[in-house]
């Protein structure tokens, strides 16, 4: 690339993200506006969590929507957490005031933006799902060798891009580290479609497609994981069950590579993240999160040693390291016989039954490779992994709209 073609590529994008979200930046000013937030700022300071009260909202819906107002600057956020009209917004927004227009900005967000969301639909050709994988990969094209050397990767012999849909951070990683073998792991009916849309006919693929679902499925064994536009998805209670099962998956030695847009430390912005952090709350399951949620999440998966890096672009890029199976308390031995690691707990054949038995096991060598976890004995760390258990019974259909399994990316 030549000197300085990349920056101004970096001003290009943001430009065109600027007017791509814009129907974002709407949204925000029209749901402030029909929930009635800047009439409530305009009786004195006021928190979130008082707005939320007032209509039984999300707490956390609240002051995601609250902050995005401060960042266009339609509210001003003051140091104690409460929040107060711009002058701007005293002006136009509130129902008394002489220049108010909210009734006719109300009828924009209503009957005009409804009409205007079908702007497309009569050349429309791709399906949606189509439509989003090929969009992914136009955001990959971009940002993708960013994220995949924030970090030095080739240590890593075989990486599987979890929910990595049609392949482009895959076939990059391909590219960037071509001692490694790489994979993609996603739902069956994506991959089929990445193997119809996305593999040129006759050409030997520089990345394996495996079908499954992360949840439920056996996952491949690797030493790396990518999630990238993942975790997201999720809340944290799925992100957990997700995480620990690439514990049981991810060899000794091996991370998990997370790429998300991450929120500054106390969630107030950057402005980006918080519109898709409510963009999330209305089409799955989760939100954007700080680094210390990510943080937080890998270490009570069995990730401890997060490191995050900003590589440039809209990503941040945060390399997890495997620990020990949380609970399980490892027993290192001597050079002749070592002593297997045990948990005494709650035996899993019967439910509630305590087990009195803790159990050891030996192995030659450094190191003892016994594991005993609630009275039994389990496999050790390099044998294959065990099957996950169910997130809810709900498996991995978001709850509305149309995302799943990572954004099919």
């Amino acid at each position: 690339m030549a000197p300085g073609r990349e920056g101004e590529l970096d001003r290009d994008f943001r430009v065109l993200m600027s007017l791509a979200h814009g129907f974002m930046v709407s949204q925000v000013l029209f749901a402030a506006l029909d929930l009635g937030i800047f009439d409530l700022a305009a009786q004195g300071p006021v928190a979130a969590e008082a707005v939320a009260q007032t209509g039984g909202w999300s707490p956390r819906g609240t002051q995601l929507l609250m902050d995005a107002c401060t960042r266009l600057g339609l509210l001003r956020g003051a140091g104690d957490g409460s929040y107060t009209n711009s002058a701007l917004s005293s002006t136009f927004l509130v129902s008394g005031s002489p220049q108010s227009q909210r009734c006719m900005l109300l009828y924009l967000a209503g009957t005009t933006y409804g009409c205007w969301a079908h702007l497309a639909a009569g050349v429309r050709s791709e399906p949606e799902r189509l439509l989003f994988m090929r969009g992914l990969q136009e955001t990959w094209s971009l940002c993708g060798g960013r994220v995949l050397t924030a970090f030095d990767l080739s240590r890593f012999r075989v990486i599987c891009d979890l929910g990595g849909g049609s392949g482009a951070l895959a076939q990059e990683a391909a590219r960037l580290y071509p001692g490694s073998s790489v994979c993609v792991f996603d739902l069956p009916d994506v991959i089929a479609a990445a193997r119809t849309h996305f593999l040129s006919p006759g050409a030997r693929p520089s990345v394996r497609f495996v079908a499954g679902d992360f949840f439920r499925s056996r996952l491949p064994r690797a030493d790396l994981f990518i999630l990238a536009r993942v975790l997201h998805d999720w809340a944290d209670g799925a992100c957990v069950e997700l995480l620990g099962r690439l514990h049981r998956a991810c060899r000794p030695g091996g991370a998990l590579l997370l790429v998300e847009a991450v929120l500054a430390k106390g969630g107030a912005g950057p402005l980006r993240s918080l519109l898709l952090s409510l963009n999330m709350m209305l089409q799955a399951e989760g939100w954007e999160r700080q680094a210390s949620d990510y943080r937080n999440l890998a270490t009570r998966a069995g990730f401890p040693r997060l490191q995050l890096r900003r590589p440039g672009g809209p990503y941040h890029a945060m390399l997890a390291r495997r620990g020990p199976r949380p609970g399980i308390i490892t027993g290192v031995g001597s050079n002749t016989t070592g002593t297997g690691s045990f948990v005494t707990g709650i035996r899993r054949d019967v439910p509630g039954a305590r087990s009195d038995a803790a159990g050891t096991g030996s192995g030659t060598g450094n190191t003892g490779s016994g594991i005993m976890l609630q009275g039994e004995t389990l496999e050790s760390e390099v044998s294959a992994p065990q099957a996950g258990s169910d997130v809810g019974g709900a498996g991995n259909e978001p709850r509305s709209g149309t995302l799943k399994q990572g954004d099919w990316k």
